[in-house]
């Protein structure tokens, strides 16, 4: 249809010049031949106007009366410019020749293509922009008793807490770099934790390591910020003993990332799907997730090292308990909280004296995730290329969180977790959930018997840091 009002639109103004040779009309330069048939019907002419010749158009158009061709060509112009067409003049007979304005020594062939190219345009849709972020920090924080409470762990986007040695340890992405709050006692690291801080597209944060957390750092060349080669960035509080007081805040670790010269921004985006808002258990069940409510969560690490879990339906969160009490921070007594907890399951080892353990972050396996006082039974699977966790219903369906933070703890295969009154254990991942794998292998990486019987830098169990 525009198409056609375009073709309509060129051959009035070829008849209103043949017939006011006086008035320029910016137009190609086109020879117009007067001697036409008198008796063609203007429809003929409308109807036919995209797939005619443009001599054969202008020749039915010219025996028209004069009038009524005027007319048309009055309520086109005003149509183009918004005022009325000039008086009629006596018309010539004869080849007319119109010719473009701009530029005046340069005459332009508009073909249909041309007339149709705005249309084009407008369909054309530019792919969608890069959200750039503040480049995170990947900070390893200490778990052994004397460095608890901690520090900074309730301010976490996303926060990991992992075996490592005979307790756990912590991993805090923090994405905030204009804070001023403290974050420790800083410790060393572990080559999956590295690992799993590159989907961040992190700086990671630590001093001193194990040989494979070293070894990771160095082959996949991470950015990092180490407290044991003189990175700044850090002190020492004088309430706790070495090597439980090294700490460190984002505002000045943000710049000692301007002093290494480190990239500030990352496109990545953070990895997990999150739902629009923050829903509830009855309203996830509305939407159709699976799975049901649920009120408290237990972790029994050991006896010494209970961590728990306590819906808080006013918040529609979960709060932190470590052996039933609130899990306060250091500095502030701020109670940590989880919009969203994930239990993983993977198969893990111990591979030295120094009870080190490897464990198989890209075999997938079952898992436990908690959101808005919902739990959901499924299973987890990494994208080996973007290094990124996929999670997933019972069903395959993927698991949408609810905006805020999440908690995630990889546990082994055969630690209970207890949701309520019931306890879940290993179950076999659903084998549909090999096709999504789509081939890929998991990571192993073993020193082969080789350990310097320390972390580098130090002696004993987590030495590193101990001449700092």
């Amino acid at each position: 249809m525009l198409k056609n009002r375009y073709a309509l639109f060129i051959i009035a103004v070829f008849v209103l010049v043949l017939i006011f040779p006086g008035r320029p009309r910016a137009q190609s330069s086109i020879e117009i031949n007067a001697a036409a048939a008198p008796n063609a019907e203007t429809i003929e002419v409308i109807e036919g106007a995209s797939g005619r010749q443009t001599s054969e158009v202008i020749e039915a158009a010219s025996g028209r009366q004069t009038s009524e061709v005027i007319e048309a060509a009055a309520v086109l112009d005003t149509m183009e410019t918004g005022a009325s067409a000039l008086p009629p003049q006596e018309p010539t007979a004869g080849s007319v020749e119109i010719s473009t304005q701009a530029p005046a020594d340069e005459s332009v062939e508009v073909s249909a293509q041309d007339i149709a190219a705005p249309e084009k345009a407008a369909e054309e849709i530019l792919p969608p922009q890069k959200v750039l972020l503040a480049r995170p920090l990947a900070i390893m924080v200490e778990n052994e008793p004397p460095a608890r409470p901690q520090s900074g762990l309730y301010a976490a986007k996303v926060l990991y807490e992992i075996q490592a040695e005979e307790v756990t340890r912590f991993m805090g992405i923090y994405y905030d770099h204009s804070q001023n709050f403290e974050i420790g006692p800083i410790r060393s690291a572990r080559h999956y934790f590295v690992d799993i801080s590159t989907m961040f597209d992190a700086v990671y944060v630590h001093v001193g390591g194990s040989p494979m957390g070293l070894s990771e750092i160095s082959e996949r060349k991470i950015n990092n910020i180490n407290a044991i080669k003189g990175d700044r960035g850090f002190y020492r509080s004088s309430d706790r003993r070495i090597p439980h007081n090294l700490y460190a805040k984002p505002v000045n670790l943000a710049k000692e990332i301007e002093r290494k010269k480190f990239r500030a921004e990352t496109d990545k985006p953070i990895p997990f799907d999150f739902l629009d808002s923050k829903s509830t258990s009855p309203q996830l069940v509305e939407k159709g997730v699976k799975g049901s409510a649920v009120n408290t969560i237990h972790i029994p690490y050991s006896r010494g090292y209970r961590v728990s879990y306590q819906f808080d339906p006013a918040g529609n969160s979960f709060t932190r308990l470590y052996n039933n009490k609130p899990f306060k921070d250091h500095r502030n007594s701020t109670v940590v909280k989880a919009d969203n907890v994930i239990i993983m399951r993977c198969n893990m080892h111990v591979i030295d004296s120094q009870m080190r353990h490897e464990m198989d972050l890209y075999e997938g396996g079952t898992c436990e995730i908690f959101a808005g006082g919902h739990h959901i039974t499924g299973s987890w699977d990494r994208d080996r290329t973007s290094g990124v966790f996929k999670y997933y219903d019972a069903d395959l369906n993927d698991v949408k969180f609810n905006p805020g933070n999440i908690i995630v703890h990889v546990i082994s295969p055969n630690q209970p977790v207890i949701v309520d009154d019931q306890t879940f254990v290993h179950e076999k991942k659903p084998s549909l959930n090999q096709k999504k794998k789509n081939g890929r292998k998991g990571k192993a990486k073993i020193d082969d018997g080789v350990d310097d019987g320390g972390e580098e830098g130090g002696e004993g169990i987590d030495g590193d840091d101990e001449h700092l």
